[in-house]
């Protein structure tokens, strides 16, 4: 969190709680920030409620002050921050942090953050963020990135907690780390969805981890973690997944499960040290699928 505080003017008795710090600007709105800013500013966020939908189309750091910067979107299908923009390099990075997202609803079209990047990019970092009641907590929807990271966030309650859309052609480096994905109606974590093999999706990894309750519609597909079209390097480790709706399966999910989708071939190098998935799972609570070589599969302290 920034610690930043308000401001008043004595003449005009203004509310200016957005802070450019590196501008040394205030502002009554976060877009106003946003739109006044220059690439690589930072942007300190007071506590308070945003009743806003908000456009990032340059690097920036949006900095809150922690649960208590609200982000909150009343309409359905409604991205509350849509994110045009990317980092520079893996130092200049894009990055959005300490504030909390509320939505409409966990269907629809309504992301808490929506990355879709002009052209090709990355360099994004998304840290201490809570997301409800939205269609995707974050949502990776279109384009190709490098280096993305999901860090210390709690997305329950919405509809999928992290997704690479099939739209995304290219995902070279996702590190998600230290989250917690309970309850959400979908997956927790689903990457391309359509299972396009033309999409490159390669070197994730997801450690310190917890998901717990999620697919709760039952859907099928909807799996708690799942990685389809996927051929590419993947590591998971300390992560602990609770499947099924507390009591029963759900009948159409599997726990965790790698699928080439269509055809046939290898599937990279892919590591699980110290996991474990418990609870209720209606299919696999590990699934490896229509691969020719899983010779890249480590399996470490695995509990099923």
């Amino acid at each position: 969190a920034n610690g930043c505080s308000s401001t008043t003017n004595s003449v005009s008795v203004q509310y200016l709680p957005v802070h450019n710090t590196t501008a040394n600007t205030r502002h009554a709105t976060i877009q106003a920030a946003i739109n006044a800013a220059t690439a690589g500013d930072n942007i300190d966020i007071c506590a308070g409620t945003y009743n806003e939908t908000l456009t990032v189309d340059k690097r920036l750091t949006l900095d809150g002050a922690g649960a208590t910067t609200i982000i909150n979107t009343t309409v359905a299908g409604t991205k509350a921050m849509l994110v045009t923009a990317t980092g520079a390099n893996a130092t200049d990075r894009l990055v959005i942090k300490d504030m909390a997202f509320t939505g409409p609803g966990n269907t629809g079209g309504s992301d808490a953050i929506s990355f879709e990047p002009a052209v090709a990019g990355g360099y994004v970092t998304v840290q201490n963020v809570t997301s409800s009641g939205h269609g995707v907590g974050v949502h990776f929807r279109s384009g190709s990135m490098t280096d993305a990271k999901v860090l210390n966030s709690t997305l329950n309650g919405n509809g999928f907690g992290v997704r690479v859309a099939s739209a995304v052609t290219n995902m070279d480096g996702m590190l998600i780390d230290g989250c917690t994905m309970n309850n959400n109606n979908s997956s927790a974590i689903s990457v391309n969805p359509s299972g396009t093999l033309t999409n490159i999706n390669t070197n994730y990894t997801i450690s310190n981890s917890t998901f717990a309750n999620n697919s709760t519609a039952g859907v099928a597909n909807q799996h708690d973690l799942s990685f389809f079209g996927f051929y590419g390097n993947a590591s998971l480790s300390n992560v602990t997944l609770t499947s099924g709706n507390g009591t029963t399966a759900n009948s159409n999910s599997y726990g965790i499960v790698f699928t080439r989708g269509s055809g046939s071939g290898p599937l990279g190098n892919v590591s699980l040290s110290n996991v474990t998935v418990n609870g209720f799972v209606g299919k696999g609570a590990l699934t490896f699928q229509k691969y020719s070589d899983i010779s890249g599969v480590s399996l470490n302290n695995v509990s099923l």
